[in-house]
């Protein structure tokens, strides 16, 4: 019974320091804001905290209705923040360096600048479909297809597809398609 409770109290201070370790190497955080070039808060932009070396991706975070991001449990070392929305030109700040246990550094703020194109006008076209199937009735748009080019309505009416070219036309439509 002695050894059980040696055991278990050993395995509590074990784990109780273990915590109190992780908690001081990883409870740096870092906070900022980001606003546009007016002032005003940005919301919803991406923050990346990138290690200054190569890049590669630490941790992230989303900007609230204020603007303010907060990175939490970071742990020491050299880094650069990049902030991006769409809209708005990518933004670095760089070098952020944590150097202290439980520190909670506030970095500058990001301005983010639009990023805007004057258009000089703008063309819009639309062509319609070769065949249109409406409630009552299929449309055969031939004003742009190939089968219209140089033909007469009856041939364009031959080469439709779902018509078959095999029976014999009657007289009525041949009229018709002659005027």
């Amino acid at each position: 019974m002695k050894k059980i409770i040696q055991r278990t109290a050993g395995l509590l201070v074990h784990t109780l320091f273990t915590s109190f370790v992780i908690q001081d190497v990883f409870c740096q955080s870092i906070t900022g804001k980001i606003q546009e070039v007016g002032g005003a808060p940005l919301t919803g932009v991406n923050v990346l905290l990138l290690s200054d070396g190569d890049s590669t991706l630490i941790k992230s975070a989303v900007s609230d209705p204020s603007g303010v991001y907060v990175l939490e449990n970071v742990s020491p070392g050299h880094y650069m923040i990049s902030a991006s929305i769409l809209g708005f030109k990518r933004a670095y700040l760089l070098p952020v360096v944590i150097s202290k246990k439980g520190e909670v550094v506030q970095v500058a703020d990001f301005i983010m600048e639009s990023l805007t194109t004057q258009l000089n006008e703008v063309a819009v076209t639309a062509k319609r479909p070769f065949v249109e199937q409406q409630t009552d009735r299929t449309v055969i748009n031939v004003a742009n297809s190939i089968i219209a080019g140089g033909g007469t309505a009856l041939e364009v009416l031959e080469k439709a597809p779902g018509v078959d070219g095999s029976r014999p036309i009657s007289r009525k439509l041949r009229k018709i398609a002659s005027i």
